[in-house]
Order: structure tokens, then sequence, then C-alpha cells
């Protein structure tokens, strides 16, 4: 995932991007069957705005987020013990090696590398 178009702008990007409806949230949570005994991995989590509603489902969130800032505002604004925040491209990220419920990517799948994306989902 390249982060060059959000480098230094974490605060202007969480002010200016909008919200996921909850309803899309609960569609997905419904959907997927996901409960709150459900373990997330998302990647190119930015500043957390989807993150917060899987974390309101009760579930555990594994977030991957390249930008640096995108992931220290994420965790200043969602602080949960359910939030485990990596900071790594998701082509280098390490996997703690869980099995994960679901893998969600609100609007960066286009970032990442078409050669290795869908192979290390």
């Amino acid at each position: 995932m390249n982060s060059t178009p959000y480098h230094n702008i974490a605060e202007i990007y969480d002010q200016i991007r909008p919200e996921y409806p909850p309803e899309l949230i609960a569609d997905i949570a419904e959907y997927t069957g996901l409960s709150e005994d459900s373990v997330i991995l998302e990647i190119g989590a930015g500043t957390g705005k989807a993150t917060v509603h899987l974390l309101s489902l009760g579930c555990e969130v594994d977030a991957v987020e390249i930008e640096p800032a995108m992931a220290e505002l994420m965790q200043r604004n969602l602080s949960s013990p359910k939030l485990h925040i990596y900071i790594s491209s998701f082509e280098s990220w390490e996997s703690p090696h869980r099995n994960y419920d679901a893998i969600c990517c609100a609007q960066g799948f286009h970032w990442l590398d078409p050669e290795t994306k869908y192979k290390r989902c």
C-alpha cells in the first residue's frame, strides 16, 4: 500500500473523510455473521472510520495502517483493548498467525499490490 497521498494529512483526512453509515456495518455483520467473538483483520484502517463500527460490534480488530500519523490518530480516537494497530504496508506486514473471521478493507484495496493482495488475504 502506498502512503504518499496521505502523508502528513492525518488530521485533515480525519476531519473531511465521511463516516460510514452504521446501517452498512450492520448489514455486513448480518451477512457475514460477525459477533462479539469475531476477530477481524482490517487492511488500510486509516484513522479508524470503519474500525469504530467494528469495535462497536464487540469484535476484536487487527488494524494494519501504513501511515504512522494515521495510525497514531486512530489510537487516540479509538483506545480499546480489542484494537491492535500495526504500522506497516499490508504486503510486508507479519501476521500474528491468527485465524480471522473476516478481512475488511473499507476504501483502500485498490492501493494494494495487485500481484499479491488476494494471495495474502
